[in-house]
């Protein structure tokens, strides 16, 4: 195989291209719960958790199985390599899906189906901001937090409103 993905970053933005042709809508870099997954991607009601590796290792599959009671799917999307047998064989265990790709991406394995799925716990924590605040996979960290979403909303609120006081202003951000 081809080594086309020089970064996380590089293989996360091919996924992304391809979830948004299948029509999913795309969320980067989300923390919830102390968990930050790659990728995030929302479909009418569903959730997707894809998170984006360069090997294939068991710490990735222990990062998956994390979102398993949150999103509806759960999936690793990895470079496409020779003698990825066993691994394949682990993700399919605990139903996660395995996304391989090279120059075309193909979902090896489908992920399981989680009818009770928390996802409104991943949702609710959903952005306009996520869709490109931080790109997937990133090596430097970056991320929106809550809290630097709140630090966000804070300035917003005193730029609209000088003056404010500390007392509106905690009514006002959420």
């Amino acid at each position: 195989s081809l080594e086309i993905f020089k970064t996380e970053s590089d293989l996360a933005k091919a996924v992304i291209l391809w979830l948004e042709d299948y029509q999913w809508e795309v969320y980067q870099e989300v923390q919830v719960f102390g968990y930050t997954a790659d990728i995030v991607a929302v479909q009418n009601k569903l959730v997707w958790v894809v998170e984006t590796k360069l090997t294939s290792t068991l710490k990735v599959i222990e990062q998956t199985n994390n979102w398993k009671g949150l999103a509806h799917y759960v999936s690793v999307a990895v470079p496409r390599k020779r003698d990825q047998l066993m691994f394949g064989k682990v993700l399919a265990l605990f139903g996660i899906g395995k996304i391989e790709c090279d120059r075309e991406i193909v979902e090896w394995i489908q992920p399981v189906f989680n009818r009770k799925a928390l996802s409104e716990n991943i949702t609710r924590y959903l952005t306009p901001e996520l869709k490109n605040y931080a790109e997937a996979g990133n090596s430097e960290g970056k991320r929106l937090t809550p809290f630097k979403r709140t630090c966000m909303e804070i300035v917003r609120e005193v730029e609209k409103s000088p003056g404010i006081t500390i007392k509106e202003l905690i009514e006002k951000v959420k």
